[in-house]
């Protein structure tokens, strides 16, 4: 919808025939429109950013990688794989521990290393 100040605004319309002439024509119409333009607007700000964000993500030319905290990887970048050697599909399968020596995890608070087929802080 067009605004007095020649801006479009958007609108939510839901209505529906209350009435109808003889003939089945519609004659009274019941409704109500909600202005959801900050909505509409704050979506597509969002889409915008999340594309932005994609796109530095999976074209950096650093290893990049979102992780759990249960050291699960979320999502992988190619840079990533290519330093690691393990597909993004290898990686999403496994976690951060599975791949990480031992040694690399000791003493690094809030890292679990896998000891004995078993999880416990590493320290």
């Amino acid at each position: 919808m067009r605004a007095a100040n020649g801006e479009y605004k958007w609108l939510l319309d839901r209505g529906r025939v209350i009435e109808r002439s003889p003939d089945g024509s519609p004659r009274k119409l019941a409704g109500i429109s909600v202005d959801i333009d900050a909505r509409r607007r704050m979506e597509t700000a969002l889409r915008e950013s999340e594309q932005r964000f994609r796109g530095a993500f999976e074209f950096a030319a650093i290893g990049m990688a979102l992780v759990g905290i249960d050291g699960r990887w979320i999502r992988v970048n190619r840079a990533l794989s290519g330093i690691v050697g393990y597909t993004a599909e290898e990686l999403l399968a496994t976690t951060f521990q599975a791949i990480t020596h031992p040694e690399d995890l000791r003493g690094r608070p809030g890292v679990r290393a896998r000891d004995g087929g078993r999880v416990a802080d590493a320290l």
